[in-house]
């Protein structure tokens, strides 16, 4: 069985559109990733965009996004009516096929890490990567990263689709 998963990372721009298409292009631009969605909301000030794919191709596309967003979104002149914490907010992996919520955990691990190591920050303590119902999926502080403009990024799992739809990010 081929190994998909589904990575809906919500980025703090939901108004800029050469910003959007600018962090969309970088993940159209990996190899074997398919862009699904790309949703911006004015008033919220953020955007979520959908992209399934291997999962090194996944980790891949969403370090890109989030590299693309921390050069291109400054928090520090952010506002919107959603809650927000970095550039790129949160960046959910999801297990679609041939892979479990543990290949996940690792998988956001790495995001993490890549996305840590370019922080001109601290790591944050205390975020850790968590499972929808809040439980620790072997948490790794690298998940948490603090940038001086862009925030903290906070990958992480949800679990698969259910009924359609999922429960939220």
């Amino acid at each position: 069985m081929s190994k998909l998963v589904e990575c809906v990372p919500n980025f703090s721009e939901g108004r800029d559109a050469g910003v959007i298409r600018s962090i969309a292009a970088e993940i159209e631009a990996v190899s074997g990733v398919t862009l699904l969605d790309v949703d911006p909301g004015a008033d919220t000030h953020r955007t979520v965009i959908t992209f399934v794919g291997p999962p090194e191709a996944v980790v891949e596309a969403a370090f890109r996004a989030g590299k693309r967003a921390a050069e291109t979104i400054d928090m520090t002149r952010h506002h919107g009516s959603h809650a927000r914490m970095g550039a790129m907010d949160v960046c959910p992996f999801v297990p679609v096929a041939g892979v479990t919520m543990a290949d996940c955990v690792e998988l956001a691990q790495e995001c993490g890490r890549r996305i840590g190591d370019l922080s001109d920050g601290e790591r944050v303590a205390g975020l850790r990567i968590r499972g929808r119902g809040g439980e620790d999926h072997a948490g790794d502080p690298a998940a948490g990263v603090e940038h001086r403009t862009a925030g903290v990024a906070g990958p992480h799992l949800r679990p698969q689709r259910q009924g359609g739809r999922h429960a939220g990010t």
